[in-house]
């Protein structure tokens, strides 16, 4: 298995916001150089959540899993007669909540709720049905990856009516909702393909153009919600590598072989720059 996580420019960025992660300079300085490539890359923001995350998340809201759905905010564009998943939203969780207020009294039930965790959940009282996980369908045409089995159709009512809903509320930025299943998502996690390109565009731009506190912030998400998650797998002596790409920067790969090899002292992110000219 190998995840391949870019960011164009990072190292140049964090240098010149005088950042320097730890963790981020232990993966490089046990990391292997290699040449840089070019291959596409889904873009996925640096706030979500991987799947690799999902379970434990919802196992500390206490929320089961068969009867509760992870739900996100979502825009979708018409193109021609399909309708297009443009951009997955990352609220505050106090923006959420009052969202899901809003969708709750429209709908006259409380259907949708938020963890303590800051997560968003939608009940599952529908019935069976097969739900495709918001990354995995952000920048690309729906229709494939609607809600399909017993109660798909039901789904399909449902979110039609909450996209009804939030058309007519111009406070909440989102024009749709998005669920699917933490369980039916763990059964395929995306790092057990045998590769996986992700783009974490919303990083570098955040990096590019924010002032220092939103750079440290930005990095923060991105070494708790990519970084260690995969580094725990490779710990945990699975088959994962990761590939750190920083474009123009250079190409590291990490392997369980080379995270074992503590000796390896951290050098300064000016170094790593000085290999990238």
């Amino acid at each position: 298995m190998q995840i391949r996580l870019k960011v164009p420019y990072l190292l140049s960025e964090l240098h010149d916001h005088q950042l320097a992660p730890k963790l981020l300079l232990k993966v490089l300085a046990r990391a292997e150089r290699l040449e840089p490539i070019d291959e596409e890359c889904k873009q996925i923001s640096v706030s979500a959540k991987p799947l690799l995350n999902a379970r434990e998340i919802q196992r500390s809201d206490g929320l089961a899993e068969d009867e509760w759905l992870w739900l996100d905010w979502v825009n979708l564009m018409a193109d021609r007669d399909a309708l297009f998943m443009t951009e997955q939203l990352q609220p505050k969780a106090e923006e959420s909540k009052q969202w899901l207020m809003s969708l709750n009294q429209a709908l006259g039930e409380t259907l949708l709720i938020q963890g303590e965790s800051g997560q968003c959940y939608i009940r599952n009282e529908l019935g069976n049905a097969f739900f495709v996980p918001t990354d995995e369908v952000v920048g690309r045409h729906i229709d494939t990856a609607m809600p399909k089995g017993q109660s798909a159709q039901a789904w399909r009512q449902l979110s039609n009516e909450i996209q009804m809903v939030l058309h007519m509320d111009d406070r909440i930025p989102a024009n749709s909702i998005w669920p699917w299943s933490v369980a039916q998502a763990n059964q395929n996690i995306r790092w057990e393909s045998q590769s996986d390109s992700i783009e974490l565009d919303s990083l570098a731009r955040s990096l590019r153009h924010g002032q220092r506190e939103q750079a440290q912030s930005a990095t923060s998400e991105f070494i708790q919600n990519w970084l260690e998650p995969i580094l725990s797998e490779i710990q945990r002596k699975q088959p994962v590598t990761l590939l750190l790409d920083f474009g123009q920067e250079g190409l590291y790969r990490l392997a369980p072989k080379n995270y074992r090899q503590w000796w390896r002292l951290n050098k300064r992110i000016e170094q790593y720059l000085a290999h990238a000219h």
